[in-house]
């Protein structure tokens, strides 16, 4: 069978993927991406930039972090983004008995002397303008839509089948389709993930009150509500519950539900009215117990996911292209083979053990806010009082959360 020969191939065209594509663009490699589903196109609609104002906002957005920022500059991406339409958010305000009590927990861009905290960014428009960009290098190559139908590593090469009886043969390969990942599970490599038994609810909001570029979050019997500002005053928001409770809250009129929002978030904003439809996607934890194999390496969601709790997950995948694009840069520069174990491992050293970290972190935090023991409680609120109180230690989670600092 004839193969057509690339020097990296990436399975999925999301976020990472198109990331990671555009990052090794500058070297002289012949890169492909394969993806299931059309890609968004960022003219679509029209060529206008401004055009976009126009429309509604997507339900699914991301709070992306200054260290996440400069990975889509150097992807050639936020250009786009930025002239568009992009919501940055200045403050943060994590309450959970009530929002002006003492131990309440509020962050600010003041505080550590930058202009924000982040940007509140749909997925499509990322993904969207992620496109464009690698549109414009002629070493990137599409086959979309088009799903893997086999995979074979043999020595110094893998061979894989894709639908329509093309086929493809490559150094490296890079599973980067997403939590569900059909890479890994083709793969057979190891992992392990248990599900919240949760769902996260989205919709869109308008808030009586002006957000003022605060984004709010709310813990309370073990549900967390997160509302997070745009840039025409509206507010997105993801209420993480049972999925039992997220059940009931989509079959809710707007009105009903427009109500519960108001009650549950003890009225920061005034009275929430939800304008949008309303849909709900699932929460798991994953972990690949090995991000690597020969020739083979994991990024983003496909290597681990996470609960939405801190907003961390699109900024964990992006540090995870930022480290592997780097080592496969070093390793060109060097001469050596980019599919190579030694290679990969390079990059596997320096996610795996801060991706550990912070799904414990947020999974330990998930149990202390999801616990009715009346002493975990009673310490969890002294807690984030003492965390508002303590300077330095709130700069180093603001940094973290930013992404400017390892945990």
């Amino acid at each position: 069978m004839s193969r057509l020969k690339h020097d990296v191939v990436i399975v999925g065209a999301g976020m990472v993927g198109l990331s990671l594509a555009n990052s090794l663009a500058d070297l002289p490699l012949s890169i492909a991406l394969i993806e299931t589903q059309a890609i968004p196109d960022l003219n679509q609609d029209s060529d206008n930039p401004t055009d976009w104002n126009t429309q509604d906002y997507a339900l699914r957005v991301s709070a992306i972090s200054p260290a996440s920022q400069q990975v889509l500059q150097q992807a050639g991406a936020w250009d786009a983004i930025q002239c568009r339409r992009v919501s940055a958010y200045q403050r943060m305000h994590i309450w959970e008995q009530a929002p002006q009590a003492l131990e309440s927990l509020k962050f600010s861009a003041e505080e550590l002397e930058v202009d924000a905290l982040g940007w509140i960014i749909e997925n499509r428009l990322i993904r969207a303008s992620l496109y464009a960009a690698a549109q414009t290098h002629n070493n990137i190559h599409f086959y979309s839509p088009q799903c893997v139908q086999a995979i074979e590593v043999t020595g110094k090469q893998v061979n894989l089948d894709l639908d329509f009886g093309q086929a493809l043969q490559t150094r490296l390969l890079v599973a980067a389709d997403g939590a569900n990942s059909h890479t890994r599970h083709m793969l057979d490599l190891p992992e392990v993930s248990r599900s919240y038994a949760q769902s996260g609810v989205v919709t869109r909001l308008t808030p009586k009150k002006p957000h003022q570029a605060c984004a709010y979050q709310r813990f309370h019997a073990q549900e967390v509500l997160g509302i997070l500002p745009l840039a025409n005053g509206d507010c997105s928001m993801v209420w993480s519950c049972s999925d039992a409770r997220a059940e009931s809250l989509l079959k809710l009129s707007k009105t009903d539900l427009s109500h519960k929002v108001s009650e549950f978030s003890q009225g920061i904003l005034g009275q929430m009215r939800v304008n949008a439809e309303v849909k709900k996607f699932p929460l798991q934890l994953l972990h690949s117990r090995q991000y690597v194999s020969e020739r083979v390496v994991l990024c983003g969601d496909a290597a681990h996911a996470v609960h939405p709790l801190a907003g961390q997950g699109v900024n964990l995948g992006l540090a995870d292209v930022s480290a592997l694009s780097d080592a496969l840069h070093a390793a060109w520069s060097k001469n050596l083979d980019l599919g190579d174990l030694s290679v990969l491992r390079s990059y596997e050293r320096q996610r795996k053990h801060i991706n550990v970290r912070m799904m414990s972190g947020l999974d330990a935090l998930l149990d202390i806010f999801q616990s009715e023991n009346p002493l975990v409680q009673q310490g969890r609120r002294l807690g984030m009082g003492l965390v508002n109180r303590i300077g330095p230690i709130k700069r180093i989670l603001m940094q973290q959360a930013m992404g400017l600092k390892n945990l």
